[in-house]
């Protein structure tokens, strides 16, 4: 993805305030909701391996791109890592956004440099989001692995959101190498950026004088959207997280997404120990049906503010 139409993707001024209570949202969601439901999946498929054709397929992709993952360090485990080193990244860009940001900033005016923090809490915003999203699709196909017959519990997780994982998962799996990266690092790659205004013409020949590497160290152009996911569903731009109202929403959403994992598990567990549980699959369909009525809605105020 280009710099230039990322930057046009964002409303035209972002405040400073508004960056840092980006970074602290982001941080909280991962801390409150997103590293707990991966602490606790990370205790149960240490016991039990992803055995699902579904799980081994994501499984391949994602060591394809986060070369950092061990053999013996399981996805679950790897992601939980990385969303622990974004809490840290993200910690430092807030700190730095005091003295780098203008109080006001038109996003159309920014340099390589700014331009890059923006992306990286645009990844970091779209890593933990689309972290539960794979976690919850794990769950799924593995009980389905274990149990073909349950099609009411396959059912709790729609073709779209099937669709929606699959999807984006290269894309995912790139972002987390990139939020792989020692802190300091990424840092210092990222101050030592042009300090020139992006815009088509300069992204063009600094990328050609230059070499691509040096207006892109951490490969965001590697991201390939697919074509389904417009701009104003894109994850990698910031645009509801500036309202309050949806920002409250988005709480809202996460911690009942944490419920529903909470949930998931348990029943994975219960299929392992072929314990089924009428009781709690039938508590899991109805905070399904929550998630995904309270994810309609946020996609539904995500369209209205662009």
């Amino acid at each position: 993805m280009q710099i230039f139409n990322y930057l046009k993707g964002l409303f035209h001024r972002i405040t400073r305030g508004q960056i840092k209570a980006s970074c602290d949202l982001v941080i909280e969601s991962l801390q409150k909701h997103t590293l707990p439901a991966y602490a606790q999946a990370g205790s149960l498929f240490k016991l039990r391996k992803i055995s699902s054709k579904e799980g081994q397929d994501l499984i391949m992709q994602y060591k394809k791109q986060v070369r950092s993952m061990k053999g013996a360090t399981t996805m679950v485990d790897s992601i939980h890592e990385i969303l622990e080193n974004t809490i840290k990244l993200l910690t430092s860009i807030g700190e730095k956004s005091d003295t780098l940001f203008n109080d006001v900033e038109s996003t159309l005016g920014m340099t390589f440099q700014k331009a890059m923090y923006l992306r990286l809490i645009s990844a970091a915003t779209f890593a933990d989001d689309f972290s539960r999203k794979v976690l919850n699709y794990l769950y799924v196909v593995e009980t389905a692995h274990l149990d073909p017959k349950d099609l009411v519990l396959a059912n709790t997780i729609s073709p779209a959101e099937r669709t929606y994982v699959v999807d984006n998962f290269a894309n995912f799996a790139l972002v987390m190498s990139i939020l792989d990266n020692d802190v300091a690092e990424v840092l210092k790659q990222v101050d030592e950026l042009p300090d020139a205004v992006v815009s088509e013409q300069s992204e063009h020949v600094l990328g050609g004088s230059l070499g691509l590497r040096k207006i892109d160290p951490l490969g965001f152009h590697g991201l390939a959207l697919p074509v389904t996911v417009g701009v104003k569903w894109n994850p990698f731009y910031l645009i509801g997280m500036l309202y309050s109202d949806f920002r409250a929403a988005q709480y809202k959403c996460s911690k009942e997404e944490l419920d529903l994992l909470q949930m998931r598990k348990l029943n994975l567990e219960k299929t392992y120990a072929k314990k089924p549980d009428a009781r709690l699959q039938k508590q899991i369909e109805y905070m399904a049906d929550r998630v995904n009525g309270l994810t309609y809605e946020l996609t539904q105020m995500q369209e209205h503010y662009a």
